[in-house]
């Protein structure tokens, strides 16, 4: 049982989630699993997002573009996709 004070004006969208996640955290790379413990929880401690949500969030984010996805020591890391300026 969730309480609605909890989920009550709040934009649950594993998608948004992650770009305002990786946005306020847009100076570092983030792992799948760094950006997991910043999703919103349940009184009980358990995220709303299931991390399944999170993985297809994060492979659609990457398609279109809209966040990096950079592999470093065999991992994938995210980070905030800055808009660049044309040359």
């Amino acid at each position: 049982m969730i309480k609605k004070s909890t989920i009550e004006g709040k934009n649950l969208s594993a998608y948004c989630l992650v770009e305002d996640i990786l946005y306020q955290n847009k100076d570092c790379y983030l792992t799948k699993e760094e950006i997991y413990t910043h999703m919103p929880c349940d009184e009980d401690g358990v995220p709303l997002i299931t991390i399944g949500s999170l993985e297809t969030a994060l492979r659609c984010l990457c398609h279109t573009r809209e966040i990096e996805c950079e592999y470093i020591r065999g991992r994938r890391h995210f980070a905030y996709r800055e808009a660049r300026e044309r040359r």
